[in-house]
């Protein structure tokens, strides 16, 4: 029978080399395990693990119209702020009489003209007045058309300028010469550059600054004048106004006024045992320069 001893003798050395295998695969099995990252059940497909990432959208980038651009400079989407010319001024002066420029309200701008002869230092323009030297009975006048055509032909035969745009300050039984005459806002003058009133108002209303007394010719015209207007420009009620000015009957009556007074009566002679008269009467005619 042979002996079993050296097997025995060699069995704590298997023993041995065993665990060390086994503690070594331990060993691997550990250092493996901490460095793979872990892994979701469910498709098979695996998440990094790590920091969370924010899902959270900016409000600005959203709501505000603007967002940041990859290097990091604000891009605003609605920017419509217009370049600004530097060449332009706001402090330019507002447009005032005397700049040479006729701006509305204005109807004239001359600041060269001193004398304001044809242009006021309030950019108005002056307008005449006259009478006419010529007289003419009720008939003669031939309606309010006809007295216009007297004062057209009286500026023409004195040469004034534009003598078309003249018109007589007359009423008759169905129109005020306030209503069929041209208000204006500058003054009226004579012929001979005196001022009559300042302005349509104050010529039907106020107290005149001259009496119109001055003809086309720069003459005196003759006291009475045919008007048929009361103070204010509107036509006398009741008068006949010789037939509407187509009458020359002893009968037919018309009101007149004095070119001799400043107050109504330059409109309205205002005593009435004279006032008004026959139209048989050759009286002159007031002449206003219209627009």
């Amino acid at each position: 029978m042979q002996h079993q001893r050296p097997l025995l003798f060699l069995a704590p050395l298997a023993v041995a080399g065993c665990l060390e295998r086994d503690i070594a695969s331990a060993e691997a099995y550990l250092s493996a395990s901490s460095s793979e990252p872990a892994s979701s059940s469910g498709t098979g497909s695996s998440t990094t693990t790590g920091p969370p990432v924010s899902t959270v959208t900016s409000r600005d980038s959203t709501e505000g119209g603007s967002s940041t651009s990859p290097d990091g400079d604000d891009e605003d989407e609605d920017d419509t702020t217009a370049d600004v010319d530097p060449t332009t001024t706001t402090d330019d002066p507002p447009a005032a009489c005397g700049d040479a420029i006729v701006q509305p309200g204005e109807e004239c701008d001359d600041p060269t003209d001193l004398s304001e002869e044809t242009c006021t230092a309030t950019c108005l323009r002056p307008r005449l007045a006259f009478l006419t030297s010529e007289r003419f009975t009720g008939a003669d006048i031939d309606g309010l058309a006809g007295a216009d055509n007297r004062c057209r032909g009286a500026a023409a035969m004195a040469m004034l300028p534009e003598p078309g745009n003249f018109k007589a300050i007359l009423s008759d039984s169905t129109t005020s010469a306030a209503d069929r005459l041209h208000h204006s806002r500058g003054p009226y003058r004579l012929i001979n550059g005196l001022q009559v009133a300042r302005d349509f108002d104050a010529l039907m209303n106020d107290i005149l600054d001259n009496p119109l007394d001055t003809t086309e010719l720069g003459t005196a015209g003759y006291a009475g004048v045919w008007t048929g207007t009361a103070p204010g420009g509107a036509a006398i009620p009741g008068s006949q106004h010789c037939d509407d000015w187509h009458s020359q009957s002893p009968s037919d009556l018309a009101y007149y006024g004095s070119s001799t007074q400043v107050d109504e009566q330059w409109l309205k002679v205002t005593n009435e045992l004279v006032n008004p008269r026959e139209c048989t009467s050759k009286l002159p005619l007031y002449c206003l320069e219209q627009e």
